[in-house]
């Protein structure tokens, strides 16, 4: 997050506002995704049946976006022309790190323990696309039903 601020920051000093357009979008997610990260990595422990630590707290709220979402805002901004600005790319749906981890032990038929190492207490502010919805005409279409289906 910060190396994403400081970068946004040196784009600001060396652009004209109107010559910059930054999109901040939640956790783009999707098919071909390293396994280091969650989503895959949850796969992969619960098809092998090892136990999913999650060092996270399980009340931590998500939310994803599935790249075939991000990409069609990207498409939009090229057929748009000349916008500016700064705009949140997010789904409207979320769930937390211990339903994600459920959700992925049944999709697996999985036995695998659920292990959360960390139980701090958690603020959640949900990231709202409504600029990028008027501006845009894009919405996020994908549910989390839906990116899920795409790991199996």
């Amino acid at each position: 997050e910060k190396s994403k601020l400081a970068a946004e920051h040196v784009c600001r000093e060396l652009l004209v506002e109107k010559n910059l357009l930054v999109f901040r979008s939640v956790n783009i997610v999707g098919a071909g995704q390293p396994e280091k990260a969650v989503i895959p990595l949850l796969f992969k422990k619960a098809q092998l049946g090892e136990p999913l630590e999650i060092f996270g707290p399980k009340n931590a709220v998500l939310q994803l976006l599935a790249v075939e979402d991000a990409v069609d805002a990207f498409v939009k901004v090229i057929e748009k022309k000349n916008l500016y600005g700064v705009y949140n790319l997010a789904s409207p749906e979320n769930i937390t790190l211990g339903g994600l981890a459920v959700t992925i032990k049944e999709r697996c038929h999985s036995k695998s323990e659920i292990r959360f190492m960390n139980d701090n207490k958690v603020q959640f502010s949900e990231v709202l696309a409504s600029k990028a919805e008027q501006a845009l005409g894009w919405k996020a279409k994908t549910t989390i039903r839906e990116i899920l289906e795409g790991y199996r």
